[in-house]
């Protein structure tokens, strides 16, 4: 999970994926080797922003990474990633950028109907009630070619609807259509 530590809406995600979705998918005996790594804070901090103490969070298999300067890394050596949304907008920019590091993606509904080329099950995973988000890392675990097949859907996802060739032809686009109604830029 990347988290935004000043993000009001990005710690009240957090918190109420730890204690409602992770807290049973972390007693699950199949899912006993995976843990949840959180981005962007350390431990101490990590266990005032959800409520929890460092204890119940280690009990539950959640790492702090702190800040992580460049997600590579990170994302190479991760099952999923993690995208639990119910408050907030805008563009999925870390399901962006875990998809186009072939790392498959759980995510809210929220997430997934922000763009309308992620499709549950096809190249993006329902995050769902707490028993099926278990049954989807589960699924990730011991099935590696459904592991493949999202990755390679979400990377090519990424390539075909998000890249920077399209994001700047369509800025173009857009400056040159509002240029030609006469759009004149604000001048301060």
């Amino acid at each position: 999970i990347l988290l935004n530590p000043r993000a009001t809406q990005s710690v009240a995600n957090l918190k109420q994926f730890l204690h409602s979705h992770w807290q049973v998918a972390s007693n699950v005996p199949r899912l006993q080797g995976v843990s949840l790594a959180v981005t962007g804070v350390e431990l101490a901090r990590l266990s005032e922003l959800v409520d929890m103490t460092p204890a119940q969070l280690s009990k539950m298999r959640v790492r702090a990474l702190g800040f992580v300067p460049l997600l590579q890394d990170t994302f190479a050596a991760s099952l999923a990633l993690v995208s639990p949304t119910y408050v907030g907008g805008g563009i999925r920019k870390k399901v962006l950028e875990a998809m186009a590091n072939q790392l498959p993606v759980i995510a809210t509904e929220m997430d997934i109907n922000s763009c309308n080329y992620f499709h549950a099950d096809e190249n993006i995973l329902r995050l769902g009630t707490p028993a099926e988000f278990a049954q989807s890392v589960e699924g990730l675990v011991v099935d590696k070619a459904r592991w493949k097949k999202l990755s390679d859907a979400g990377r090519l996802s990424v390539e075909r609807y998000a890249n920077w060739t399209l994001l700047a032809d369509t800025i173009t686009s857009e400056i040159a259509r509002l240029t030609d109604r006469g759009f004149v830029p604000m001048t301060v």
